[in-house]
């Protein structure tokens, strides 16, 4: 790592946060995060799978998560952020399909589920949504997912 210049650090320990999004985790079923594990979350599971991620708290400020899909949805894959202000999605997917593309945007305010089922909200082999939490505001979500409905729906929900 390159040594920061001058003042990068001073806001809120900026650099040290970028740390917590290091690793790898393959989940074949449910889990539940607890922020210790910030980095790629590689998806094997071929059936329903609720992943619950954890709440947002300045330690885990800046903190990464990329899901992606190792296989197609059997069922729905659900990846779900505390029902509380400061823990609502923000940002957007994409949703492809083989004769659409449509992107959907979460609320900000409500919307604290992302759900994948395969078919008109991704969840297809090499889905990837991406996470950054950001204390008192949000997960920032971005990303593309897959699917196979000509029309595409929002993947948010909540």
């Amino acid at each position: 790592m390159a040594i920061p210049m001058y003042g990068q650090n001073k806001d809120g320990d900026a650099l040290s946060s970028v740390s917590l999004s290091r690793g790898y985790k393959k989940i074949s079923a449910g889990v539940t995060l607890d922020g210790s594990e910030g980095g790629v979350i590689h998806i094997a599971d071929s059936d329903a799978c609720a992943i619950v991620l954890p709440t947002i708290t300045a330690a885990l400020d800046g903190i990464e998560y990329k899901f992606i899909m190792a296989n197609d949805a059997g069922g729905s894959i659900t990846i779900t952020a505390t029902d509380q202000v400061g823990d609502y999605y923000q940002g957007t997917l994409a949703v492809h399909s083989v004769d659409a593309d449509d992107g959907f945007a979460a609320n900000g305010s409500s919307n604290n589920i992302i759900t994948m089922n395969a078919t008109t909200t991704g969840g297809l082999l090499g889905s990837e949504v991406n996470l950054r939490a950001v204390y008192n505001t949000g997960w920032i979500v971005w990303g593309n997912v897959l699917g196979t409905n000509a029309t595409g729906a929002t993947p948010f929900s909540g």
